[in-house]
């Protein structure tokens, strides 16, 4: 039950495992921060974002975490001010944002697709996540800021146009 009110799973390992730790920890769709290790970077592999950084750099882990919760409040001041009408579904504890497109009048695959077809930004379509899913894009935080930024413009871009 802890976990599931946890912002962050920090996880500092010394050694070649993945913890149950870990792995309950990305069930619960929550950002992980760890070290690389032989088999973390195989963490990414299955699209699960996990941030990585060396044995002992226990400076960069904590860039991680505040990375990650710039990079939501950036995105969120960014919609707020710019396009109201795109609403963020609150999530804490993850590095996920769920954005509910339905005012542009798309389902969420069709403006994925005219969204990385004009832009090259790829975002998940909701529907890849069920039926329910369908008014919403996903969007993946566990990047740099440069990144989300990028990303920010390349929406803007793309909404400017369907608007």
């Amino acid at each position: 039950n802890q976990i599931k009110k946890s912002k962050f799973a920090l996880l500092p390992l010394k050694i070649d495992i993945i913890s149950g730790t870990i792995r309950e920890a990305m069930a619960c769709g929550l950002p992980v921060i760890t070290t690389i290790t032989p088999g973390t970077p195989t963490l990414n592999e299955k699209r699960a974002s996990v941030l990585l950084s060396k044995i002992g750099d226990y400076e960069k882990m904590a860039a991680n975490m505040i990375d990650l919760y710039q990079n939501k409040q950036y995105v969120r001041e960014f919609l707020k001010e710019r396009f109201p009408n795109l609403l963020v579904v609150s999530g804490h504890a993850t590095y996920l944002m769920w954005i509910d497109i339905s005012y542009y009048g798309l389902d969420s695959v069709t403006f994925t697709k005219r969204l990385r077809e004009q832009t090259g930004l790829f975002v998940n379509d909701g529907l890849e996540y069920g039926k329910n899913g369908d008014n919403f894009i996903r969007i993946n935080l566990a990047t740099s800021l440069k990144n989300v930024k990028e990303a920010c413009i390349r929406l803007e871009q793309f909404i400017k146009r369907i608007d």
